[in-house]
């Protein structure tokens, strides 16, 4: 196996716990009977990296907009004014200011050549009609920042697949936890889904935070998931589950 990891004294509290976690990930949530320490320790461990995250981003209030860092605070903006509408088709150039931004879409293996307006049109004719899939643009007030959706539900065990991106203009906002928050709630109370689920690459720690913070947790490493111009890339599958309904079941 590989050697140990040297971490600098460079690296904050946040980057330790969250080598931290991936290396409990790697070597505990396979193990068989050990998947339940597994799961209690990285739920301690996202309370830690959420603590750590909140007192580091005291010490260094220009933290978020440092690409591939753990965030170290959220920007914390009014749930309230943010709303998710569902996708339609006349959101198409709302839609349009991401699709073909690279510095977005860097992360998503299946989105990286551009798209006409067409194309991304019958895409979303697609979308709204389809029975497996819920989407919603997210409006700050009157101002489109994103898109989310809960998608490839697999109603039979009640799950599906989250999906969120923040438009460029908008992100280190704090949207994105917010807007996942509300998603959560949709596929809880009005989907009644029992678990969500996702993929995100392996290195984008910061996305790995995020969904932390917000509840999710570390399943498994798909290795050589995707592949991006010849270049493999591991991903992080992480999930949630319905708690308060598998309790009251």
């Amino acid at each position: 196996g590989a050697g140990p990891i040297a971490i600098g004294k460079r690296l904050t509290d946040v980057d330790r716990l969250f080598l931290e976690a991936l290396l409990v990930n790697l070597r505990e949530v396979f193990a068989g009977d050990r998947i339940a320490k597994s799961t209690r320790s990285l739920k301690s461990l996202r309370l830690r990296l959420t603590a750590a995250a909140q007192k580091d981003g005291a010490n260094h209030p220009h933290a978020t907009q440092h690409r591939g860092r753990v965030p170290c605070r959220v920007m914390q903006s009014s749930p309230q004014a943010i709303t998710l509408r569902p996708l339609t088709t006349h959101d198409i150039d709302d839609v349009m200011t991401w699709v073909n931004d690279h510095d977005v879409m860097a992360y998503f293996a299946n989105r990286q050549t551009n798209i006409t307006r067409e194309e991304e049109l019958r895409y979303l004719e697609t979308l709204v009609a389809s029975k497996n899939d819920r989407a919603y643009s997210i409006f700050v007030g009157d101002d489109y920042v994103g898109q989310c959706s809960i998608n490839q539900i697999y109603w039979p065990a009640k799950n599906g697949r989250l999906f969120v991106v923040i438009t460029k203009t908008a992100q280190g906002k704090g949207y994105g936890p917010i807007a996942v928050q509300k998603l959560l709630s949709i596929a809880w109370n009005e989907l009644a889904l029992h678990k969500v689920w996702l993929i995100v690459r392996r290195e984008n720690r910061a996305a790995q935070a995020m969904y932390l913070k917000v509840g999710f947790d570390f399943e498994g490493v798909l290795v050589d998931e995707y592949s991006v111009h010849g270049r493999y890339f591991d991903m992080v599958r992480m999930s949630i589950v319905n708690l308060v309904a598998s309790s009251s079941a």
